[in-house]
């Protein structure tokens, strides 16, 4: 059943002829989707310093407001004790903060605090696209994750995620938060650049992308044909590092700079030379290891080893559960974001650390890679956006 996908993969021949692009040759220029761009901007604070300062003088906790940085959720005010305030105190106070202030929340975290704006600023999509666009060359698989607590927009690459877990509570904004994943890379690169593969149990998130001429196999809704796609995924992932071997390269990304070296104008030998990435998009890991217990040997097989053969997974779950997101996950998914949870065990069980149960749904995260950690207002990708990008590579 698998053998086709991986003739795919093992002869870079058949590419074009087995999946073939609208009609296009190898080599022949390939027009990227057009996205308009909206100006994305973050409103100064709802809330005035002196506001909070008198609030705090009410309570018996004079501070002054040294600064303060506002995102699209959040407002974070730097505070400095006045006449020997105990800042350890304010955490006491925090309800009482936000009952005064009007907000649904008020953290503590020293001398800082992140008071949740009344007017909360949704991100869109559009607002995004000119950073991503600044990325285009930079990355070979980049991603807009979002505006930060700063209001500035954060890019990611996927190539040096290397794999990405996503967890949270139903109705938190996993679901939009992949597909701003799938709609950032099908904005900037072509299926000559990166190949899908979608695993979707619940038959509901990847439906709208099964005629994407990214993808190598049909969206995947079937937990046995899950099975064998990822037992396949393992053999290409073999094969790779045995072709990658021979040729005296140690990873795709070194064989791809040598061979290909820029990702614009590619000659139809070099787009015939390069070994495109594989993402794997997983949308509920837990259902897939609850059915079969094959599954999460196979991920973390892939997960440990898959990198440097230009496979980069992205696991979604509602189930933050240690028995689902085992060690040998997370510590092979050093791209972790997390989503609202319920309980600050749930929280650590994503993070390694509390903090996600303390944010506000609809697409408010913590995004946590190997070299920084930060919170971050996910954007929204509309069902137009959607529509448009994949009739433009519908198949």
């Amino acid at each position: 059943m698998f053998s086709f996908i991986n003739n795919i993969f093992k002869k870079k021949s058949t590419f074009d002829t087995a999946w073939p692009l609208r009609g296009r040759k190898v080599g022949e220029r390939v027009e990227l989707p057009n996205i308009s761009c909206t100006q994305y901007s973050v409103s100064s604070s709802n809330i005035e310093p002196t506001q909070l300062t008198s609030i705090l003088d009410t309570l018996n906790l004079p501070c002054s407001v040294r600064g303060l940085s506002t995102g699209p959720v959040t407002t974070t005010f730097t505070l400095d004790p006045i006449n020997g305030t105990r800042i350890g105190l304010l955490p006491t106070r925090a309800i009482d903060i936000a009952v005064r202030l009007g907000v649904e929340s008020v953290q503590i975290d020293g001398n800082r605090l992140t008071i949740s704006n009344p007017n909360r600023a949704f991100v869109n999509f559009t607002d995004c696209i000119h950073d991503l666009y600044n990325n285009i060359l930079a990355s070979p698989l980049p991603y807009i994750v979002g505006s930060d607590t700063n209001g500035k927009i954060r890019i990611g690459d996927l190539t040096q995620a290397p794999h990405t877990l996503i967890a949270g509570s139903t109705g938190a904004g996993k679901s939009v938060f992949v597909n701003n994943i799938i709609a950032s890379i099908l904005a900037t690169r072509d299926p000559t650049h990166v190949r899908f593969v979608m695993i979707d149990p619940k038959r509901v998130e990847y439906a709208q992308y099964q005629n994407l001429s990214h993808l190598l196999h049909p969206v995947i809704d079937e937990i046995p044909v899950a099975i064998n796609i990822l037992k396949g995924l393992c053999e290409i992932m073999e094969d790779r590092y045995k072709f990658l071997s021979k040729a005296g390269f140690q990873s795709v990304e070194q064989w791809n700079s040598v061979k290909c070296p820029s990702l614009s104008g590619m000659t139809a030998q070099q787009l015939h030379d390069r070994i495109y990435p594989i993402v794997v998009f997983i949308d509920e890991y837990a259902d897939l290891v609850m059915q079969d217990k094959n599954a999460a040997a196979l991920v973390t097989r892939l997960g440990q080893k898959a990198r440097a053969a230009g496979i980069h997974l992205v696991l979604c779950t509602q189930h933050p559960l240690a028995k689902i997101i085992s060690t040998a996950i997370t510590t092979n998914f050093p791209t972790r974001v997390a989503f609202q949870v319920q309980t600050a065990s749930a929280s650590r069980v994503i993070l390694d650390t509390g903090g996600a149960e303390n944010l506000l749904r609809k697409g408010d995260m913590i995004y946590q890679d190997a070299t920084e950690s930060f919170r971050a207002q996910g954007p929204f990708v509309t069902p137009e956006l959607t529509n448009h990008l994949v009739n433009h590579w519908r198949r």
